[in-house]
């Protein structure tokens, strides 16, 4: 039983060490690149967003994976992961497009208080 526990422990740390970090990365530079941003503009969202998402990740993917690697036989196992991966690609999205909204009325702020964007009257 203890060998058991200790190779789902592994499984977990495993995942969490080598695929999530990458995974995370690759989401929010590539949801950039969709939105037409800059390498420079995703990586900024990337860094806001990095630590809060890993934080969530673990809170999410080792209990999963947990539940996956002791419970759940192997032949429903990809169902198990597939449908807890919609769930977290939910959050992902949400996480990036409340890092949209917060730039957008950022990048809005900044151009009101510089009058960039307002239409003069024209000199009669």
């Amino acid at each position: 039983e203890g060998a058991r526990w200790r190779g789902v422990a592994y499984k977990v740390a495993l995942d969490q060490m080598l695929l999530m970090p990458p995974l995370t990365v690759a989401f929010f530079m590539g949801m950039g690149m969709m939105e037409a941003k800059t390498m420079a503009e995703s990586y900024a969202r990337l860094e806001t967003c990095f630590v809060p998402c890993v934080g969530a990740a673990v809170l999410f993917w080792v209990p999963t994976h947990i539940i996956t690697f002791s419970s759940v036989p192997v032949a429903w196992r990809i169902t198990w992961v597939s449908t807890a991966a919609v769930s977290w690609t939910v959050f992902m999205s949400y996480m990036n497009a409340s890092e949209q909204r917060r730039e957008l009325e950022e990048a809005s702020g900044r151009r009101q208080q510089t009058g960039a964007g307002s239409v003069e009257p024209e000199a009669r």
